[in-house]
């Protein structure tokens, strides 16, 4: 999951197969390499910024009377970050 590049600038492509995933936490670091041999930077830990919930599914309701009923849901499959309603 990334690309060496031969010039004095460094491109790192995190998921280059595929997007990055809202709302996952990432380690990332540089590796430089000359003639000589490789040097690692230390690395980090990033998070991707959260996005709209996927793979709702549609609520159910039970015991419906006139006045009331109950409304049950199940989580999204990709919740893409903390849900908060």
């Amino acid at each position: 999951m990334f690309q060496r590049v031969t010039n004095r600038s460094v491109v790192v492509i995190l998921g280059e197969d595929s997007p990055l995933t809202p709302y996952t936490t990432y380690t990332i670091y540089v590796e430089t390499c000359t003639a000589g041999g490789c040097a690692s930077s230390p690395s980090i830990e990033v998070q991707t910024e959260s996005d709209t919930p996927h793979g709702m599914l549609a609520p159910r309701a039970t015991n419906i009377t006139a006045t009331a009923m109950d409304v049950i849901w199940s989580a999204p499959s990709s919740p893409n970050g903390e849900i908060l309603e």
